[in-house]
């Protein structure tokens, strides 16, 4: 899921905004696409809300993946973004650390 503030859809295209979060770097634009989904979504809480899925690539460490993330209100959340175990089931997660992927991106462009 991504941390979204508005989504609409008008002609066949939705229309989207990645809203900032807290210290994390999204920016106000408004992003548009013809290929999206709607789900409806159960959340722990055992609440159903419809949402809008967009397909998109994301990087973690080298690997490029497509994958497709669902656009909600994550405001209230500690991590504008949630990565399903899907897309992780292939690697080995270790929830102790954190941004070893930036880290390891910066120290390999270092001379």
């Amino acid at each position: 899921a991504l941390h979204c503030i508005e989504a609409k859809v008008k002609d066949d295209t939705l229309y989207f905004k990645l809203a900032k979060h807290n210290a994390y770097q999204f920016s106000d634009k408004v992003y548009k696409t013809k290929k999206f989904n709607t789900y409806t979504i159960k959340s722990s809480n055992g609440q159903s809300e419809q949402r809008y899925a967009i397909s998109t690539s994301i990087k973690i460490f080298d690997q490029i993946i497509e994958t497709e993330f669902t656009l909600t209100d994550r405001s209230m959340m500690v991590s504008p973004v949630l990565i399903g175990r899907i897309v992780l089931k292939k690697f080995i997660v270790d929830s102790a650390k954190k941004n070893l992927s930036y880290k390891s991106t910066q120290s390999a462009t270092r001379i």
